[in-house]
């Protein structure tokens, strides 16, 4: 920074983890066991999370998607089927 050298690489050694491929699935597993330890103590508060909506939940009206989704015809097929 202006001409000075803030930290000298001979002595700093990064953590490859994180470079290498491998490091983005070591983090993925982080963020996903946090979240579900975030979820375990809101639950146990008695604040659940937010239920699922949209495609994850079957609510197509909920859903950005609802005019090019494909899942609503396997859905409007599933349901003629189980009224037949």
């Amino acid at each position: 920074m202006f001409g000075f050298q803030i930290l000298s690489l001979k002595w700093y050694t990064p953590i490859n983890i994180f470079v290498m491929a491998p490091g983005a699935f070591l983090v993925l597993a982080f963020l996903v066991a946090l979240m579900s330890i975030v979820r375990q103590k809101m639950e146990a508060k008695g604040k659940p999370l937010a239920e699922p909506a949209g495609c994850i939940s079957g609510d197509c009206a909920g859903c950005s998607m609802s005019a090019t989704c494909s899942e609503k015809e396997k859905k409007a097929a599933d349901a003629e089927e189980k009224s037949e």
